[in-house]
């Protein structure tokens, strides 16, 4: 992920983390996940903001489309502390590589 300031790190698509399934309208489900950030800097990161977007219609990003990491250390990684909500329809297989990531601000 590239943001005007530099390349300061990425959203590890290999983190992702179901945290919960639930029953929208059939055949849609909500995924709850959760997902690491990692610091490819040499400086500490505070307040990282994250988002994601699809570049497919399903999975759907719902309107919880931000993760927050309070702390990333210098190059090391971090679990979100909070998570983000796909719609998926479960007729259809889930491509998780069809998200992207953008870097909203970060402090260090």
């Amino acid at each position: 992920i590239v943001d005007e300031a530099g390349d300061v790190g990425y959203v590890d698509e290999g983190s992702y983390r179901v945290l919960s399934v639930r029953r929208a309208a059939y055949p849609y489900y909500n995924y709850t996940y959760e997902a690491a950030f990692v610091n490819d800097s040499t400086n500490d990161l505070y307040n990282v903001v994250v988002r994601v977007t699809s570049a497919t219609s399903d999975p759907v990003v719902t309107a919880d489309d931000t993760l927050f990491f309070a702390y990333v250390p210098a190059g090391g990684s971090a679990v979100s502390d909070d998570v983000f909500v796909l719609q998926h329809n479960r007729r259809l297989p889930l491509d998780l590589s069809a998200l992207s990531w953008e870097i909203l601000s970060y402090d260090e």
